[in-house]
C-alpha cells in the first residue's frame, strides 16, 4: 500500500472538536463521500466538523432526526458504492441502539458501514448519568470491528498524539469495513467518547471553518504507520473471514464440476457478475434472485420461483422432469427468497458453494460437498465436451423453453399483452419487466413484492435491481432506497414496497428543507395488511378473524394524508398507463404512487397459475 504524505497542522480547538476532526479527514483521506448525521448534545463535535467538510464540498452531508431511518440511508448509500465507506454518526443512548437493525443488514450483506456513536467520558459509565449505557459492544457479533476510544485529554500537551492516534483508529476501522486484508467487508463500531466542551466559541468555530477552507483534500492524508497497524489489529479482530473451509484448487479434482451437463446456478442475493459469467461459459441455466446483480441475456431463466413452485406443484409434469434430472447446482452469493429453490439444493447428487469475494459461505441446506471461491471457479481452465456428452446448449434450451410456456400463459392470464384489468402482483411484475430498463434503478421490498417478481417477472438485466436480503427484514426500506437514489442520481430510481414496509419506515420520508435532493418514486401496493401470509401456511387453519387480528394485521391507514404530512407528492394510480407514466419520467423530489391491490385476487391469482398446464 502507498502511503501519501503525512496531513496539514490539524485546527487548534477543544478535544473534542480535534479528535473528531482528525477523524472525518481520515475518512475522507480513504474515500469517504458521504456521512450521514442525526442531532444530538453529545455528537454535536461531530456534527460541526461535518457540516464544515460538507460546506467546503470535501464531503456530502445528510441529516435525519431519526436514526433508525440514517442508518438505513447509509446502508442504501454502501449498497450503490460497496467500495466506499459510509458514516453515519449519532448521540449516546438510545441513539445508538436505533442503528441495530440496519448494522445487522450490514452484517449480513457485507456492506461498509461505520456506526461512530459519540459517548461520555469512561468515568461517567455506570454511575447513573444521563443517556449513559454500555456501548461497545452494543451489536454483539455483527461488527467486524468493534473500537471504543477513550475521551482525548484536555492537556494542551497531548492533544496531538491523541488526534493521531484517533487518525488511526478511523484507517483501521476504515480498512476493516471494506475488508481490505480480510476480504470480508462489513459494519464497524466506533464508539467515541468526548469531552465538555462540545460546542465551540465563535472564533473557534471559524479557526475550523478555515481550516477545511486551507486543507485540499489530496493534503488530508493517512499517516505512514498505519499500514502495519490496520494488517494486524484486523486480522486479530475478524476472525469470521477464516470461517469458510476452501479447497485446495487442483484441475484434476475439479474438472467433474465443469464437467456436469445437468448443472444449474443459482445467483442469490448480491451474487454479481461472475455468477452470470460461469453459466455462459458453460451455457447452464442461471437461477437468478432479482437482487442477485448476476445479469445474462443468454442464461437467465425468466420467473425461476414460479417454474420450480410449478414443478413442486406437478411432479409428474414434463416441467418437474426437467428440475428433477438437475444434478449439480452451483450456489453464488446468499440465496434466501423461495422454498423451491431451497428444496432444489437440497436434493441434487453435488451441491457447489462458490462464495463471492464479499460474501461468507452460504449453505442453509446443509447440503454442500464442496466450498470453492466463485473467482476460483471462474478461472478454472474451460472443460470441453466429449463425444459421449449432450450438445451444451440442449439443456439450457430444455429451461428456456420451460419457462417461456409459464411466462406466455401469464400473459395469457393477465388479459394479453395490453394488459387490462385491476393491478394484481402477475400484472405489476410483468409491467415493470415490460418498462424498466438501463435508465432504471429498482429496490424492492423484503417481503411479497420482491417474490412476485421472481415469480412472474423477467426483469432485463440492465436494471440494476437491490434489496436487503442480507437479514429480509421490512424496516429501514425506504431509507436504502433514498439511499441509493442520492448515491446514483443519474438513474431513475424506483422503489416497490407494500404498505406494510412503507408504514414502517415512513420516518425515512423526513427530510429537512436543506438536505441533498433526492429524486426517488415510490409505488406503495396497498392490500391493508401484509399479504405474505396468505402464501404461507399460517393461511390454512381457517380462523380468518385469527389471522386478520394477529398475522395479515390491516391497519386501515391513509396513505395520501401520510404523505401530505411528509410533504412527499402522492397520487392514486388508477391504470395501468397512469402507472406507466410514472415509471417512465424521474420525478423532482419524491414520489409516491399508491396502487390498491385485494389480498384476495393475490391468492386466486396464485391457485389460478397453479393449476394451470404450461407445458404446451
Amino acid at each position: 500500500m502507498t502511503m501519501p504524505t503525512p496531513p496539514t497542522t490539524l485546527p487548534q480547538l477543544p478535544p473534542s472538536l480535534t479528535t473528531t476532526s482528525a477523524m472525518i479527514a481520515e475518512f475522507i483521506a480513504h474515500g469517504g463521500q458521504h456521512i450521514v448525521l442525526s442531532p444530538g448534545s453529545r455528537s454535536a463535535p461531530i456534527a460541526y466538523v461535518a457540516y464544515a467538510a460538507a460546506h467546503h464540498k470535501h464531503i456530502t452531508l445528510h441529516v435525519r432526526i431519526d436514526e433508525r431511518s440514517a442508518a438505513y440511508l447509509a446502508l442504501g448509500i454502501a449498497k450503490a458504492h460497496p467500495t466506499s465507506p459510509v458514516l453515519v454518526a449519532m448521540t449516546s443512548g438510545t441513539a445508538v441502539a436505533n442503528a441495530h437493525p440496519a448494522v445487522l443488514e450490514a452484517h449480513h450483506s457485507g456492506l461498509p458501514l461505520i456506526v461512530m456513536s459519540a459517548d461520555r467520558p469512561h468515568e461517567l459509565r455506570g454511575t447513573g448519568a444521563n443517556q449513559t449505557t454500555e456501548q461497545p459492544g452494543l451489536f454483539a457479533h455483527a461488527p467486524r470491528l468493534t473500537i471504543d476510544l477513550p475521551a482525548p485529554s484536555t492537556q494542551p500537551s497531548e492533544l496531538t498524539r491523541d488526534a493521531r492516534h484517533a487518525r488511526t483508529i478511523m484507517a483501521r476501522s476504515i480498512t476493516a469495513a471494506l475488508g481490505t486484508f480480510t476480504h470480508h467487508p462489513g459494519p464497524v463500531h466506533l464508539n467515541v467518547s468526548l469531552r465538555d466542551p462540545l460546542a465551540p466559541t465563535t472564533q473557534e468555530l471559524a479557526t475550523l471553518t478555515q481550516w477545511w477552507v486551507n486543507t485540499p483534500t489530496a493534503q488530508v492524508t493517512v499517516p505512514h504507520h498505519v499500514a502495519t497497524v490496520t494488517t494486524q489489529t484486523t486480522e486479530e479482530t475478524s476472525p469470521q473471514a477464516s470461517t469458510a473451509p476452501t479447497a485446495t484448487l487442483n484441475t484434476d479434482i475439479h474438472r467433474p464440476i465443469m464437467s456436469h451437463p445437468h448443472t444449474v446456478v443459482v445467483a442469490g442475493d448480491n451474487a454479481g457478475v461472475q455468477a452470470a459469467a460461469l453459466a455462459e461459459r458453460y451455457q447452464w441455466p442461471l437461477i437468478s434472485e432479482p437482487s442477485s446483480g448476476a445479469p445474462s441475456e443468454l442464461c437467465t431463466v425468466p420467473a425461476p420461483g414460479g417454474l420450480l413452485r410449478h414443478a413442486q406443484r406437478h411432479p409428474e409434469s414434463p416441467v418437474a422432469r426437467i428440475v428433477d434430472a438437475t444434478t449439480q447446482v452451483i450456489v453464488c452469493g446468499h440465496p434466501t427468497l423461495t422454498r423451491p429453490v431451497m428444496a432444489l439444493m437440497a436434493q441434487v447428487d453435488h451441491l457447489v458453494i462458490a462464495p463471492t469475494d464479499a460474501g461468507p459461505w452460504n449453505d442453509p441446506t446443509g447440503n454442500a460437498d464442496l466450498v470453492i471461491p466463485l473467482t476460483e471457479l471462474v478461472s478454472l481452465p474451460q472443460h470441453t465436451t466429449s463425444h459421449d456428452d449432450p450438445p451444451r446448449g440442449e439443456w439450457l434450451n430444455q429451461w428456456l423453453h420451460a419457462a417461456h410456456n409459464l411466462t406466455d400463459s401469464m400473459r395469457q392470464m393477465s388479459s394479453g399483452n395490453d394488459l387490462t384489468g385491476p393491478f394484481t402482483p402477475q400484472r405489476l411484475a410483468m409491467l415493470l419487466s415490460d418498462e424498466l430498463d438501463a435508465r432504471h434503478t429498482l429496490v424492492l421490498g423484503s417481503s411479497s413484492v420482491i417474490r412476485d417478481l421472481d415469480l412472474y417477472g423477467a426483469l432485463s438485466p440492465q436494471v440494476r435491481v437491490y434489496a436487503n436480503r442480507g437479514l429480509a427484514g421490512i424496516d429501514g426500506v425506504t431509507s436504502t432506497a433514498l439511499g441509493i437514489a442520492v448515491a446514483q442520481p443519474q438513474h431513475h430510481c424506483v422503489l416497490v414496497v407494500g404498505d406494510l414496509t412503507f408504514l414502517h419506515d415512513i420516518n425515512g420520508l423526513l427530510r429537512g428543507p436543506q438536505e441533498p435532493h433526492i429524486n426517488l418514486t415510490i409505488i406503495v401496493l396497498n392490500d391493508d395488511g401484509g399479504a405474505i401470509f396468505h402464501g404461507l401456511e399460517h393461511s390454512a387453519h381457517g380462523d380468518d378473524e385469527l389471522f386478520e387480528r394477529v398475522l395479515a394485521t390491516p391497519h386501515g391507514a391513509s396513505i395520501e394524508h401520510l404523505c401530505a404530512g411528509y410533504a412527499a407528492a402522492w397520487q392514486q394510480a388508477e391504470t395501468i398507463d397512469e402507472l406507466r407514466s410514472a415509471l417512465a419520467t424521474q420525478p423532482n423530489g419524491i414520489q409516491v404512487v399508491e396502487l390498491s391491490m385485494s389480498r384476495a385476487d393475490r391468492v386466486a391469482g396464485r391457485a389460478a397459475l397453479d393449476h394451470r398446464d404450461i407445458t404446451s
